[in-house]
């Protein structure tokens, strides 16, 4: 399972011991001494030389787990940073950091480095030492954490919505019909921030081959580029505006989390899942009962009897020959046996053929409701990261992601590089001002000419539909049909 990049459990330790002492002494660290922690990891003293030649004392902890990184993880660090009566500390890690971790780092002696922070620290030093930071860069390539800009450029899709705006939706949320209770009660909104989310390009191709004439095969293919949030793990899609009735809807940005689900599961129930992937269906009996009870309860695996599928898939004219054939030997036999036992016949001590369950994977994509997966097509992109909103880093890994998209989407699937999605998230709290939960509204804008095309291919469409009933209903009935516009 090491090739699917699976974010929680550990990778190889002494190769991530190796590349932080690496980078450590490649930032000019010194490292003094080396101590294993018991929940995994190392507390390293580091010492560095200031401008006058004092020595500095940090203390570095490196930790190979792929977890998220919690503030109570970076409060004991800096209390181990105290006793050892180092200067500053430093956490790395191959996870990344909780809202609550990072919002504590700002106010204490401590770096964060997930893994894409490290991997842009390593960039960043290239110049003074090539040869070493080639070398640490060749580690992180090998561990799936090298993830490149879209045509190599930072990309972002244009903020579609003010800050105002949003502050009217997250309160239109609070002041709906059925009180917003999403967290467990009555909450209301208090502070909402914009961000940029980190969204990897998927290239998904299908090839199809059709007999032409003469005996010639043709090929055609066939491609898409899909959209994943490297944070949440989202599948995003596009709704483009309907009209029902009087009622003109807007274009809307649509999020599957079924991505989300799977890499969500517990370890052993995600390992199963993906081998069933990866290598095909299972007997269900050599399976954990519990890990299929699971799959099954998330909609993420379908069992079936085998003997049932194979007998299905037969062609019906060799289904009915093997019939027919069936019923000449059973009358054969029975004449014979009435024969050789005085018409008594002979018991049939054949035993009934026991079935065999096997376990299948399954990953159900969103129903796209005629809209698309390519949100180029519809929303506007610009250079760089215009509004001053904070950055994300990523926390899934586009290898990660490839078997699943593959099965998924039953093609070739190939990662471009990551590009930023604009949201707001709003935070909710009840009434004596304790944190409920937060709500993300993606902003992207959208393409005026996009839209506009969309809306008249659905306008089109709607005419299409009305003048069809329109015309059965005229050779039945003399009853009238009129199109609402």
């Amino acid at each position: 399972m090491e090739a699917f990049r699976i974010p929680t459990g550990p990778v190889d330790s002494k190769t991530f011991d190796r590349l932080v002492s690496a980078f450590i002494e490649k930032m000019g660290f010194e490292i003094v001494s080396k101590e294993p922690r018991l929940e995994g990891g190392w507390d390293m003293l580091a010492k560095t030389t200031n401008p006058m030649g004092g020595r500095i004392f940090s203390l570095i902890y490196a930790s190979p787990s792929n977890e998220v990184v919690g503030a109570d993880k970076i409060r004991e660090l800096l209390e181990r940073m105290r006793l050892k009566q180092a200067a500053r500390s430093a956490y790395i890690t191959l996870g990344s950091f909780s809202d609550e971790a990072v919002e504590l780092s700002k106010t204490s002696p401590v770096s964060l480095l997930g893994k894409y922070k490290l991997v842009e620290s390593v960039e960043s030093q290239k110049p003074r030492e090539s040869k070493s930071g080639d070398n640490i860069m060749e580690s992180l390539k090998s561990l799936g954490f090298d993830e490149k800009y879209y045509k190599g450029e930072v990309h972002a899709f244009d903020l579609g919505l003010s800050l105002s705006q949003a502050k009217d939706y997250f309160a239109g949320l609070k002041n709906r019909k059925k009180p917003l209770s999403l967290f467990g009660g009555k909450s209301s909104p208090a502070e909402v921030v914009g961000g940029f989310a980190p969204v990897e390009i998927f290239r998904v191709a299908h090839t199809k081959t059709e007999e032409a004439e003469a005996g010639l095969l043709m090929s055609s293919e066939t491609e898409e580029l899909v959209f994943v949030n490297l944070l949440s793990a989202e599948l995003y899609n596009v709704v483009p505006p309907k009209k029902k009735g009087k009622t003109q809807t807007e274009a809307a940005i649509k999020s599957s989390k079924i991505f989300a689900t799977i890499l969500d599961l517990p370890f052993e129930s995600r390992t199963t899942l993906l081998e069933l992937v990866t290598h095909g269906d299972a007997p269900k009996a050599v399976l954990d009962p519990r890990v299929v009870a699971l799959l099954k309860k998330k909609e993420l695996v379908e069992v079936y009897d085998d003997a049932e599928k194979k007998a299905s898939e037969k062609p019906f004219l060799e289904g009915l020959v093997e019939s027919i054939n069936e019923n000449i030997v059973i009358i054969m036999n029975e004449l014979l046996s009435a024969m050789s036992t005085g018409g008594e016949g002979k018991k049939d001590d054949k035993k009934e053929e026991e079935k065999k369950e096997m376990v299948k994977a399954k990953i159900p994509l969103p129903h796209l409701e005629g809209g698309s997966y390519s949100l180029l097509q519809f929303l506007v992109i610009e250079k760089g990261l215009e509004e001053d909103f904070a950055v994300d880093e990523p926390r899934y890994g586009s290898l990660e992601l490839l078997p699943l998209m593959r099965h998924a989407f039953k093609g070739d699937v190939t990662p471009l590089g990551l590009m930023y999605m604009p949201y707001y998230r709003c935070r909710f709290v009840d009434s004596s001002g304790e944190t409920k939960g937060w709500e993300v509204l993606v902003a992207p804008r959208f393409k005026a000419s996009e839209m506009k095309a969309a809306r008249d291919f659905e306008a089109s469409s709607q005419k299409k539909t009305a003048k069809a009933k329109w015309e059965g209903k005229s050779k039945f009935s003399t009853q009238k049909f009129r199109v609402v516009r």
